[in-house]
């Protein structure tokens, strides 16, 4: 069967001021009410100041127009609310998120409050995100004033800022508190910030040592844990360890799941053990774990870096048989191996292939094939693709067309 045909069956089938003391911690704590709730009790000095001055010579509120802004605000509360059981919004408005916590601290619904806490915790502007270490004691101190105190959740939200920032001495020292503050003790949650922390860092022995510290704290490890620890042993290339970790969760029924086999075959790959990752990819389908986009891109990733272009092709053919659902990345990671094999036709067929698979190609798709065919002295297509890169998204089907008649025109030229 030629490649081409294999191709067109593929497509039929189917990605601050650092909190740096415990001191700091324990004056959260003890001005604090109840970590684990919320409470819009006033202190006294601010009711003072509530009861008269500026406030207090406000002209009269229409009860018409007051009516109507609590009824905006309690939908505007149990909008964000709604917004805070979905994983997919994590780029809403500051204000917006802000104005509904702050509603719903006013008006005593806790519930909505932590809902939407939890919500602003998953946003790309939250504070630990974006490294703003200087703004956690002074958001902490305004929850203290308003009697809302430091729980479990907030506890690890500053601990895997400061982990994932390297602020190792800060996130220990956060821990510490936590532990001592009694009524907010460290969880699973806790548990893989830390050694995830120490783990993506390199630094297994710390990784290793707070893995043992947590479970002398009565706090057991999860899948989550062990994709943490098989990945950081990984790349220290610490085999036998990763295995023995692979062992345990065997003799303690933990199931495998399909980011733990990705985990795996991606490290083999990676290390350029091809062997062993294939044998890791069977075990996959033998146990029934489902193969991702992913676990298929990291196939065609090690088979690419070591050369065996045939076993990409077998992969082409697997997927004729699966219902798996493909990305731009991975229609980029084989589009470079088939480049860099300078097989162009493939390239073509698999460019094309991504819009009737409704992926979209992004600038790295482009680059990926500018290299390939600048690599085989194809410029006119070359700027055909310079071209549509800036265009993409106003025409996409025309200039494939156009690169379609252009790589055809140059076939027929060199046949002559």
């Amino acid at each position: 069967m030629q490649l081409s045909s294999k191709i067109r069956s593929f497509s039929r089938s189917a990605v601050q001021e650092h909190v740096s003391t415990r001191v700091y911690f324990r004056q959260v704590a003890s001005v604090s009410m109840t970590p684990t709730n919320c409470s819009t009790k006033v202190p006294k000095e601010r009711a003072k100041k509530t009861s008269s001055g500026l406030i207090s010579t406000r002209h009269q509120v229409d009860p018409k127009k007051e009516l109507s802004r609590i009824l905006r605000d309690d939908a505007a509360v149990k909008g964000v609310e709604r917004k805070a059981n979905s994983q997919k919004y994590n780029t809403l408005r500051p204000k917006t998120v802000l104005d509904a916590l702050d509603e719903a601290i006013k008006d005593n619904q806790w519930q909505s409050a932590l809902k939407i806490f939890h919500l602003l915790r998953k946003q790309h502007w939250c504070c630990c995100k974006l490294g703003r270490f200087d703004m956690v004691k002074r958001i902490v101190l305004e929850m203290s004033y308003l009697g809302v105190g430091c729980n479990t959740v907030t506890y690890n939200t500053i601990i895997d800022g400061y982990g994932k920032a390297g602020m190792f001495e800060e996130m220990e020292n956060v821990l510490a508190d936590m532990i001592e503050d009694g009524d907010s003790l460290p969880d699973v949650y806790t548990f893989n910030s830390i050694i995830g922390s120490y783990g993506n860092s390199g630094k297994t022995r710390k990784m290793e040592s707070w893995y043992e510290r947590f479970q002398v704290m009565g706090v057991q490890p999860n899948i989550t844990t062990f994709n943490i620890l098989i990945p950081s042993f990984g790349k220290a290339r610490m085999y036998k360890k990763m295995s023995s970790v692979i062992d345990f969760m065997e003799k303690r029924f933990f199931s495998p799941t399909t980011i733990t086999y990705n985990i795996l075959i991606e490290t083999f790959g990676k290390a350029g053990r091809i062997e062993k990752m294939d044998d890791v990819f069977r075990k996959m389908k033998y146990q029934g774990v489902k193969p991702n986009a992913i676990t298929y891109s990291s196939l065609v990733n090690a088979y690419n870096k070591a050369g065996l272009v045939v076993k990409i092709d077998s992969v082409l053919r697997q997927i004729v048989n699966t219902d798996v659902v493909l990305d731009t990345p991975f229609f980029n990671c084989i589009i470079n191996a088939y480049g860099e094999a300078g097989d162009l036709a493939t390239v073509k067929e698999l460019y094309i292939q991504m819009e009737e698979r409704k992926c979209k190609p992004d600038n790295i798709t482009f680059a990926t094939m500018i290299k390939a065919y600048a690599a085989h002295g194809i410029f006119d297509v070359v700027e055909e693709l310079k071209q549509q890169m800036i265009s993409t998204g106003e025409n996409s089907d025309v200039g494939k067309k156009r690169l379609y008649t252009k790589q055809n025109k140059k076939r027929q030229e060199e046949a002559y």
